[in-house]
C-alpha cells in the first residue's frame, strides 16, 4: 500500500487496489474476500490529502446462533500528510489531530497499510448478528432460521438446592 509521491505534480490522482487479507496481516480469517481500496490523492505544494474508501465482506460468527454469516462493509477516512522542512516546524505543529500526519519534505513514499487495517477493524460491528428489519421483527435469525427467543431463554434448573431450604422457611414466615 505504498504510494510513490516523490514525482507527483500538484493535482488530483486516483489509485485503486485490490488488497488480500493476508497482505494486511489479519491473524484470523475475518475477511471473506479481498478489500477494494480506492485512494484519491490531492497534492499541493507541501500537503497531500488522501481520501480513502474501503469496501469488503466480513466473515463473522453470529452472536446468537454461532453460525457463520457474511456482512458487507464500507468505510471512508481522510488522512492529511503535511511536509516539514525543519524540526522546529514539527514541534510548533498541532499534534492533536489524528488525521494529520507530518512527514519530512524529502519523503518519497507514503504507506497507508496500517491505517487501512485500523479502519477495517473499526468497521467490525460490536453486535455480530445479521441485521434485517423483517427478520428482526419476527425474531427469526436470518442465518439459521431459528427463533431467537428459543435459544436466548436461560435453561433454569427447577430442582431446589437443600442449602436454601432454611432461608426459604425464614422468608415464608413473614
Amino acid at each position: 500500500m505504498k504510494i510513490n509521491i516523490a514525482n507527483l505534480k500538484e493535482g488530483e490522482y486516483l489509485f485503486d487496489f485490490d488488497v488480500k487479507p493476508e497482505e494486511l496481516g489479519f491473524a484470523e480469517p475475518i475477511l471473506k474476500k479481498n478489500v477494494a481500496v480506492q485512494i484519491k490523492l490531492f497534492k499541493t505544494n507541501n500537503q497531500i490529502n488522501a481520501d480513502v474508501s474501503l469496501q469488503g465482506t466480513f466473515d463473522l460468527e453470529c452472536d446468537r446462533c454461532l453460525d457463520n454469516f457474511n456482512l458487507d462493509f464500507s468505510s471512508e477516512f481522510l488522512i492529511i500528510f503535511k511536509s516539514y522542512f525543519k524540526k522546529e516546524e514539527l514541534e510548533e505543529a498541532d499534534a492533536d489531530d489524528d488525521t494529520l500526519v507530518f512527514i519530512p519534505a524529502n519523503t518519497a513514499f507514503i504507506d497507508l497499510k496500517q491505517d487501512i487495517k485500523d479502519y477495517i477493524l473499526l468497521a467490525i460491528p460490536m453486535r455480530r448478528v445479521p441485521v434485517s428489519v423483517e427478520t428482526e421483527n419476527k425474531e427469526i435469525c436470518s442465518v439459521c432460521s431459528r427463533n431467537v427467543l428459543e435459544f436466548l431463554k436461560p435453561q433454569i434448573d427447577e430442582t431446589a438446592n437443600p442449602v436454601w431450604e432454611k432461608l426459604n422457611e425464614l422468608k415464608n414466615k413473614k
